[in-house]
């Protein structure tokens, strides 16, 4: 998304600004920098790209062929590919075969052909497939109850002891924890509501405030004992929906869009948006298949998190302070 920031102008711009959450006109600059590091492999300065870690983002901007392009706008924003959206089905195809490639397969198929028509200017594809390995790899597994919205489920779960920074926040009256991937500036934080029906409130509170509360407060790092489930995701989201709740209304409305810095031939609007992500989640680190599983219980119990209920969870780009991914779990 924030590669269509390259080309708007006025409302829609602010608009974007204050849905995205950054702080200043640089934010879309720094984060676009570190996009094209992640894609990259830029080691040195993320880490992200060492032996095991996976990173795949993938933005991309089709534009209808028949529209020209500034260059300005394609050297700010990259990732600008012409289409024909006369033939929604071949165009669809195009878009779904880019982002599985980028993929490595893990997406194959992102958008249907309900999502773009004839009259189509402008398309946004996002989609994130994440892998890491922990700082601290989970040493133990063994299955717990988690008591998910639909009812307790038995599943496995993944426990280690370490030092980590984690904190109390009475605001929104949840548990954080910070995991962090090894050779990496990136970590996941974990929120984990203090009461079972504290769930929905702890969301809310979250989503109203600003990138700070994602690791204000938090303690140096001392010993604790972790256990949550392993887990896995495929999400897709609709952002023609989501992102207007933010208040970024503009780009979408044909009437309303300013998008000038993309082309001065015609009025754009943003027709489709699609996100979508992959996520999984596991020890990393386990010994050898078929070992036996047990119960972890240390002779002196440290301070525990034990996600044992309804938590959300957010894969982040410390130097930047910008969350990748944001999920919750309900169940297993």
């Amino acid at each position: 998304m924030s590669s269509i920031y390259f080309g708007a102008e006025g409302e829609t711009k602010s608009q974007m600004l204050q849905a995205l959450r950054f702080e200043d006109e640089k934010g879309p600059e720094e984060l676009t920098t570190r996009v094209a590091e992640f894609q990259a492999g830029d080691v040195e300065n993320t880490g992200i790209n060492e032996p095991g870690n996976l990173l795949n983002l993938v933005t991309k901007l089709f534009l209808a062929e028949d529209i020209s392009a500034n260059p300005e706008f394609i050297n700010a924003a990259g990732g600008v590919q012409s289409l024909s959206f006369q033939n929604p089905t071949n165009a669809a195809e195009q878009i779904n075969q880019f982002v599985s490639e980028e993929t490595e397969g893990m997406i194959p198929k992102l958008m249907g052909t309900n999502s773009i028509d004839k009259l189509t200017d402008l398309v946004l594809v996002n989609a994130i497939y994440f892998k890491g390995i922990w700082e601290t790899r989970f040493d133990q597994t063994a299955m717990e109850d988690f008591n998910g919205f639909e009812g307790p489920q038995n599943v496995e779960f993944m426990t280690v002891i370490g030092e980590y920074r984690w904190g109390v926040r009475t605001d929104i009256n949840a548990k954080v924890l910070e995991l962090p991937y090894k050779d990496s500036e990136f970590s996941m934080l974990i929120f984990l509501p203090n009461q079972d029906d504290g769930f929905a409130a702890m969301e809310e509170g979250i989503l109203s405030r600003g990138k700070d509360i994602f690791t204000e407060d938090l303690k140096e790092k001392e010993e604790l004992l972790i256990s949550i489930p392993k887990f896995g995701y495929q999400a897709e989201f609709d952002l023609t929906v989501l992102l207007p709740e933010l208040g970024l209304v503009d780009l979408f409305d044909a009437g309303k869009s300013d998008l000038s810095g993309i082309s001065d031939e015609t009025d754009l609007h943003v027709s489709s948006a699609i996100h979508r992500a992959l996520i999984q989640v596991d020890e990393i680190g386990t010994t050898a298949a078929g070992s036996t599983v047990v119960s972890f219980i240390p002779l002196a119990a440290p301070q525990t998190f034990v996600a044992n209920r309804p938590f959300m969870y957010m894969i982040r780009d410390n130097s930047q302070g910008v969350p990748l991914f944001v999920g919750r779990v309900m169940s297993i």
